[in-house]
């Protein structure tokens, strides 16, 4: 039995699945429309999530990774800095 995960291969899978994580979102948006349109009003905010969701997983998994060693934002933030934002609220 051949290798099968050489590196165009793995190219192949890679450009199959931004194209799906591309096109799902809108089929589902497309479905949930019709659904609504034929009176199942439950059914489409059902998919509409279903979209949603798939958007939302699809950007963290499409995004490049964030370095480990970078420190969150609310990190840098000084004691002084925090007190002064507070009194701006």
């Amino acid at each position: 039995m051949r290798e099968i995960h050489t590196p165009e291969f793995l190219h192949r899978v890679d450009a199959v699945f931004g194209l799906a994580v591309r096109v799902t979102p809108g089929l589902l948006d497309a479905t949930a429309l019709t659904l609504t349109l034929a009176g199942y009003p439950e059914a489409a905010i059902a998919l509409r999530l279903a979209a949603v969701l798939t958007r939302t997983a699809a950007g963290q998994l499409t995004a490049p990774p964030r370095a480990r060693s970078a420190p969150r934002r609310t990190a840098r933030r000084s004691r002084r800095t925090r007190r002064q934002r507070r009194r701006h609220r």
